[in-house]
């Protein structure tokens, strides 16, 4: 809850004009680093859609912002076939080197970085630092990855570990982590085709299953429409023996995971069941949709994913939030704001509501 001296919530959020025309109420946030949309109701304000614009002194990226924005870039043969499964942490590590070596320009050599950046960078919160982490990396050394591929000698299989070593160095405050170059064919941007996946993803996805799926669904995105048996599924997601009752399947790994994909990624994707004998479902039909969006890392620094509500609940002896616009008169309701501080002329309605539609 909050409370406002006259004009106390602008100041709050850094407004510098507030103009009134009409019917229409506007409110332009026009600091030089941020920017929001606001609907005023009767009984409270919202903001929808804060937009941190940067700043002359900001407009470097720090190491850990830069990695949040990059893309990891593979062989779409090695998205599509490989077989694997791994936490959403130790994809995040994994990951994490990968891009770090990209970045570089000195792919799957070691990297080494200091356990703060290394935590900010994949999400790793409270205790997730050398007690835990230690844990977890030694448990990642042993998860494996099998990937069939073709050369000029042949079909393989390749059977690896993602990562050679984990190398603790406690005095420095800093770990080397040292990718296995036996994978490092597959992650060379220079063979085509090649397929995308941007590292933040792995951060804001809520299911396991989430990236693996989109890896898979990305190296074929130049399809509108692909299928793949429940048995293919469950190997490629590597949910073999997992959730054995299709119900459980579904609710447990494809729908939280087509959730994810279509709320945070650059495709829409939706899905049908096939059924064989005794109606038991044998294969699930994709469709895919590319859609065009920024990255997703910029995506949540302007607010697409965040809805704040305040409440005006007045302090003793202060001026309430509502109390500010007492020189309005009867009728004049607040309305819809868009970026370029334009009215929404067609939100103010004769009942006098705002509407919003996202």
């Amino acid at each position: 809850m909050y409370s406002y001296d006259k004009f106390g919530a602008f100041s709050m959020l850094g407004v510098s004009k507030l103009s009134v025309t009409g019917h229409n109420l506007r409110q332009n946030i026009l600091t030089s680093r941020n920017y929001c949309d606001m609907i005023i109701l009767p009984d409270k304000l919202m903001i929808v859609g804060v937009s941190m614009q940067p700043s002359e002194k900001s407009k470097k990226l720090s190491a850990a912002e830069k990695k949040k924005r990059g893309v990891i870039k593979a062989k779409s043969d090695f998205f599509r076939e490989a077989r694997y499964g791994l936490t959403q942490t130790e994809h995040r590590i994994v990951y994490f080197a990968i891009l770090t070596g990209q970045q570089n320009g000195t792919p799957f050599e070691p990297v080494t970085v200091s356990v703060q950046e290394f935590k900010e960078v994949c999400a790793l919160s409270g205790n997730s630092t050398y007690s835990n982490l230690k844990n977890i990396t030694k448990n990642l050394i042993e998860r494996s990855v099998e990937v069939v591929y073709k050369d000029e000698k042949g079909k393989h299989l390749l059977q690896s570990s993602w990562v050679t070593d984990f190398t603790y160095h406690e005095k420095e405050g800093t770990i080397t982590i040292t990718p296995n170059k036996k994978l490092q064919m597959f992650f060379n941007n220079k063979v085509k085709p090649f397929s995308t996946t941007e590292f933040y993803y792995l951060v804001k996805f809520t299911c396991q299953y989430s990236e693996r799926l989109y890896e898979l669904l990305k190296s074929l995105d130049f399809k509108s429409i692909v299928d793949f048996s429940i048995a293919e599924l469950r190997e490629k997601l590597a949910v073999k023996n997992k959730y054995p009752n299709y119900a459980d399947f579904l609710k447990r790994v494809l729908s939280p995971a087509i959730e994810d994909i279509n709320k945070f990624t650059d495709l829409d994707i939706d899905f049908r069941e096939q059924r064989g004998d005794y109606n038991k479902v044998t294969t699930v039909v994709f469709s895919l949709k590319k859609k065009t969006v920024p990255l997703l890392y910029d995506r949540e620094k302007s607010g697409e994913f965040r809805k704040h509500t305040i409440n005006d609940e007045p302090i003793e002896g202060q001026t309430s939030f509502w109390e500010s616009f007492d020189f309005l008169k009867e009728g004049d309701i607040g309305v819809l704001i868009d970026k370029n501080g334009a009215a929404d002329n067609d939100t103010h309605r004769e009942d006098n509501t705002a509407t919003y539609s996202p």
